[in-house]
């Protein structure tokens, strides 16, 4: 479990320090959840740290995504 909450530590991470606009607070908070949970051995900080990566994946994927498209569309041009 260690190693997974330290690959999601490195993915909010690497999403805080992106350029993205208003993604500086989310990750930064996953990452102080987690931090919390596994200081304290409490599986509800780390359930919440591990929720808000999932939402975070989401939020950086479909944007990804969007870009993606949007590029796409404008070369089509």
């Amino acid at each position: 479990m260690l190693r997974w909450h330290a690959l999601l530590v490195i993915f909010m991470a690497l999403v805080l320090s992106s350029p993205l606009p208003f993604l500086n607070t989310l990750p930064a908070l996953g990452v102080l959840l987690i931090g919390i949970g596994l200081m304290n051995h409490d599986a509800y900080f780390l359930a919440a740290g591990n929720l808000i990566a999932l939402v975070l994946a989401f939020v950086v994927g479909t944007s990804f995504h969007l870009l993606v498209e949007a590029v796409r569309r404008v070369l089509m041009l």
